[in-house]
């Protein structure tokens, strides 16, 4: 790497620490005049903004989420509502962050090495059933301690790894049965501890209406049911006809173990920040207290957190690269926001820009304004233009065809009186280029 190269990559952490303490640290500065502690904090995140934007300007991402992170813990509320706020909708969100985690994960190949790695464990070795105990069972149970939203995201690419690797294809009846499996148990577990979800929910409910609920025995059940659910589903699927693990039986560790290993720098980077992120979540959801960095790591919760690691792994560089390039991760966003493939969005990307891409994307999801073809021969255009736009239509000049108008804000055509006298036809541009440029001629 040259020295030019070095300078970059560690600038880059200069200005991460500068405005990271702008945003967390100048509000502990005296307030000046009638300027509030709240003020004071305002103005540090403002401060840092504008700091963050102008040394990195080709890329604002980072600094925009560390800016509503930190919104998050001053008198606003929390991260969650902060991000809430700025996203609409926490689930939206959540997705969304889900996607870059993602992303990361596949860009680096990660996945292929975590599939690679179970693959290949001795302890699977001739062991279908046991591999596949596993694979359901043990995520599952990590949805208890972190998001079930961000496991069951990590997990679905995981196990499309995994069965592609194995030789499984789609329709076949054992990938279905693992994905569903995982579900069933995900769900049970989300009902381990009766002070957390829905479970907190329904335990008010009970105790306003008098009912008294045994915390330790709500547990033993739970765990009862938890460990009767993954014995049944494994049962089930054991006995279910088509769901064959023939496939794992036939696989040879040795190639899985060769490939495996080792991890790159990159692989290291992103695994770093993925434990840091499931860790954090952990310690987050369970931790408790009320005073200095404990009260400060619950305003920044779980979504804060995550936030905050998807802006370390934009600033942190490997090789020259960032860890999450925000050049791919766009493609992921587009293709969840707008409900399209990712090879087509991140082909806009490509050929149009992001700007451009993302409007492309949301028109896809809009209805299109109708184009009408003017009949010449009984009405001028000008004259139907008007007579539209005096019946409260919105109508516009096309921007090809000569003939073409754009109609819009109207109930149904065939309610148009133009429309019944034969003054316009539906018919799009390209249609009505096709007679202009064959030149043809009356009679």
């Amino acid at each position: 790497m040259s020295e030019n190269a070095k300078g970059s990559f560690n600038i880059k952490y200069v200005h991460f620490a500068v405005v990271f303490a702008l945003m967390f640290f100048f509000r502990f500065i005296p307030p000046v005049g009638t300027i509030t502690p709240y003020g004071m904090a305002l103005i540090g995140i403002f401060i840092g903004l504008i700091y963050g934007w102008t040394v990195d300007a080709d890329n604002l991402c980072w600094t925009s989420l560390m800016g509503i992170v930190a919104l998050g813990v001053t008198d606003f509320g929390n991260a969650g509502t902060a991000l809430a706020t700025a996203f609409g909708n926490e689930s939206v969100l959540l997705m969304l962050l889900g996607m870059f985690f993602l992303g990361m994960l596949q860009e680096s190949q990660l996945t292929e090495w975590i599939s690679n790695k179970l693959l290949g464990a001795k302890f699977t070795q001739g062991k279908p059933w046991v591999l596949t105990a596993f694979v359901i069972i043990v995520p599952a149970l990590i949805t208890i301690l972190v998001n079930a939203t961000l496991v069951s995201l990590m997990m679905f690419v995981i196990y499309a790894e995994i069965f592609r690797q194995a030789g499984y294809k789609k329709g076949d009846m054992y990938p279905a049965m693992v994905l569903m499996g995982f579900m069933l148990v995900n769900s049970v577990c989300l009902s381990l501890f009766p002070f957390r979800g829905w479970c907190l929910m329904t335990v008010g409910m009970a105790t306003k209406a008098g009912v008294a609920i045994n915390m330790s025995g709500w547990i033993i059940t739970e765990v009862v049911t938890i460990a009767v659910t993954c014995i049944g589903w494994m049962l089930i699927m054991l006995v279910t006809p088509g769901c064959k693990v023939d496939k794992l039986k036939e696989i040879d560790i040795t190639v899985f173990q060769k490939d495996s290993a080792p991890l790159t720098k990159k692989q290291k980077a992103v695994l770093v920040i993925t434990l840091a992120n499931l860790i954090g979540c952990i310690v987050i959801s369970f931790i408790s207290g009320t005073a200095g960095f404990v009260q400060v790591l619950k305003n920044i919760g779980v979504y804060g957190w995550v936030v905050l690691m998807i802006a370390i792994a934009m600033v942190w560089k490997v090789d020259g690269q960032p860890v999450l390039d925000k050049k791919k991760a766009p493609a992921k966003y587009l293709s969840i926001r707008y409900s399209l493939p990712e090879w087509l969005c991140s082909y806009f990307i490509k050929e149009y820009g992001m700007d451009q891409a993302e409007k492309i994307a949301d028109g896809s999801l809009r209805n299109p304004k109708t184009t009408i073809r003017c009949n010449v021969n009984k009405i001028s255009k000008d004259e139907l233009a008007n007579r539209l736009r005096a019946q409260g239509f919105l109508v516009e000049d096309g921007v090809y065809a000569k003939d073409a108008l754009y109609l819009s804000g109207y109930d149904a055509l065939e309610k148009i009186p133009e429309f019944k006298d034969g003054f316009f036809q539906i018919q799009d541009e390209s249609s009505m280029l096709v007679a202009e440029l064959a030149g043809l001629k009356k009679n």
